[in-house]
């Protein structure tokens, strides 16, 4: 359908700027011009700037979890194999970033959220559920590492580690303007998850 195309497209716009400038320095009347169509017309899609930004958050999900969980997957059949693979197409996609602008971009979630987390409640809870969505991946790929079933707490702190070692990659990325930066983490990560899953399964000593 035609509006649904030009829904995406406005979708599309927004991310791009928001994602190589920032939230707050991106205006709607940007975002229209970038998606070739009037403000009028943006307005019937998404009736205020935060409402894009909330809808922004929520496509970039979608799509990273398509490409770089899902593709993941597809990839490798091994779970530390498909943690490297993670790590890999985010380096690809801010690579590609990189050769097109001259720019590493970071990660979309973390910049915005960095920019919103106090004055925007909808769109830091929109990030906060990217984040759990994609911490979901990375508990697959622990139990799947584990010999057995892991205690929830070590988990959830084994995952919390992933998720966080992820975020600062993306923003040492940025900082850095390497995107190689993703790839060197790629094995930190592995050592978090393997580390976890030793920590779960070595014998606790009897108490004297």
């Amino acid at each position: 359908m035609k509006g649904e195309k030009t829904k995406q497209r406005v979708l599309e716009a927004a991310s791009d700027l928001f994602w190589s400038r920032s939230f707050h320095s991106v205006s709607v009347a940007d975002v229209a011009a970038a998606a070739s169509v009037n403000k009028a017309t943006l307005y019937q899609y998404f009736d205020s700037k935060e409402a894009l930004g909330r809808a922004v958050v929520i496509d970039a999900r979608r799509r990273t979890i398509d490409f770089v969980f899902e593709g993941a997957w597809a990839q490798a059949d091994e779970p530390l194999d498909r943690l490297k693979a993670i790590y890999e197409r985010v380096y690809g996609s801010q690579q590609a970033a990189y050769d097109c602008s001259g720019e590493a971009r970071g990660c979309p979630f973390v910049n915005i959220a960095m920019e919103m987390a106090i004055e925007n409640k909808s769109v830091r809870d929109e990030v906060r559920q990217t984040q759990e969505a994609f911490g979901a991946y990375y508990a697959r790929i622990l139990r799947a590492l584990a010999p057995g079933p892991l205690p929830r707490d070590a988990e959830e702190r084994a995952v919390a580690a992933l998720v966080r070692n992820m975020n600062g990659a993306m923003v040492a990325a940025r900082i850095e303007q390497r995107p190689e930066a993703l790839l060197e983490a790629a094995e930190t990560a592995v050592f978090i998850a393997q580390s976890a899953v030793a920590s779960a399964a070595a014998p606790t000593s009897p108490a004297p």
